[in-house]
């Protein structure tokens, strides 16, 4: 038995192929080829139907077949041969584990969702002086260079890891994390998904759609009214005026709300 959980050409294909006797997906009007690749389908919500996070989203197509889920929050476990890795790359780093910190993952794969890097150091400074936290930038080999470039004016610790991790051994490094901050990728929902609090930026997107659920996850979102507009950035130059526009107060506001939060659940 299959399920299919997504809206693509992919999802379809593998689900065709897979050998599957059972295919079951949801059903998309106009997609008649797509729909054929499935032996079962369950109608889309109504349209004004408002199905809040990604999670709910997959969830309502496994409901939909009668299966009940034990919960509707996504977990990732963490073997302890991953979290040892990941503690002796800290050490090789130099970075350590005595110490508290903070991961970030300022990349997507499209820049119309990405805040401005200079922004990002501003932020990273606050944490530093505000709670001695260095923080850790975390994303992969393709983004190496770009993390090299956000730390080369740094004025505080920024230890760039892009690259340095797998995707397994990504999960330890932001369970080992006191918090997440990042853009609409999938870092902030692994982050959430091994328990560590998070903070995501939205603009183009909408958060609800997308964001991690609970009250460790908050979202931070851009004051103009366009905004979510889903268009891949305005004026066709793959930059989005909402995040260029989202000031570091704000952000910094949602850090420390979050911050002192942890801070107080530990203690």
């Amino acid at each position: 038995m299959l399920f299919d959980l997504r809206a693509d050409d992919r999802g379809a294909f593998i689900s065709f192929f897979s050998g599957a006797k059972i295919r079951a997906a949801l059903y998309y009007s106009g997609l008649f080829w797509r729909n054929k690749a499935f032996t079962h389908l369950i109608d889309p919500p109504p349209v004004k139907e408002k199905i809040l996070g990604a999670a709910e989203q997959s969830l309502k197509i496994i409901r939909g077949f009668a299966i009940k889920e034990t919960t509707s929050t996504p977990q990732i476990f963490v073997a302890k041969k991953l979290e040892d890795k990941i503690s002796k790359l800290l050490t090789e780093e130099k970075i350590g584990t005595k110490y508290s910190w903070v991961s970030i993952n300022p990349f997507s794969r499209w820049s119309y969702k990405e805040w401005d890097m200079d922004k990002w150091r501003q932020l990273a400074f606050f944490i530093w002086q505000t709670y001695k936290m260095p923080v850790i930038i975390t994303g992969s080999a393709a983004e190496k260079q770009r993390g090299e470039a956000l730390i080369a004016v740094g004025l505080s610790p920024i230890y760039n890891l892009a690259g340095k991790t797998t995707l397994r051994e990504m999960a330890a490094l932001l369970q080992m994390s006191r918090l997440h901050i990042g853009v609409d990728s999938a870092a902030p929902h692994i982050a959430a998904a091994v328990g560590t609090p998070t903070i995501t930026i939205y603009g183009p997107s909408d958060w609800r759609d997308w964001a991690p659920p609970g009250d460790r996850n908050q979202v931070v979102l851009p004051d103009m009214d366009c905004s979510p507009c889903h268009k891949k950035g305005c004026d066709g130059n793959g930059r989005s005026k909402c995040l260029d526009n989202l000031s570091v107060a704000k952000v910094q506001d949602a850090v420390e709300k979050m911050l002192n939060k942890v801070v107080s659940e530990k203690y």
